[in-house]
């Protein structure tokens, strides 16, 4: 007997618990992303359910996230490749680029273009 009102028990908690854990979840869901990112709360986690608690961002997921930002900006860098390979030489000119410079501007700046605007806005 003594067993069975522990276990019991033992549920009733764990159900209470779980019914907390959806209630805060579901308020969680309705914050601003920045306000959760702040918090160090991962929207992932949370659309994930109850059974990710405690939903805080940890190293594996901020690397993860960190690989998805790094794809994003490989993508749009090959993008940006391809835009400005399909560009005349003369358009490229204008833009003061080289076609064998296409590679290295769009991953690093045009060179003492961009260094020169550094080195007007410390001057001012």
């Amino acid at each position: 007997m003594k067993n069975f009102l522990t276990n019991a028990a033992r549920r009733v908690c764990l159900s209470l618990e779980r019914s907390s854990r959806e209630r805060v979840r579901n308020e969680l869901l309705r914050l601003d992303p920045r306000l959760l990112n702040d918090a160090g709360l991962s929207r992932t986690l949370l659309h994930e359910g109850v059974g990710s608690w405690p939903w805080r961002l940890t190293d594996e997921t901020e690397v993860l996230q960190a690989a998805r930002h790094q794809k994003a900006t490989i993508k749009a860098q090959k993008q940006a490749i391809k835009e400005l390979q399909s560009l005349s030489d003369h358009e490229l000119s204008d833009l003061a680029i080289t076609r064998g410079d296409i590679e290295y501007v769009v991953r690093n700046g045009r060179r003492d273009i961009d260094n020169t605007e550094v080195a007007y806005a410390h001057a001012a």
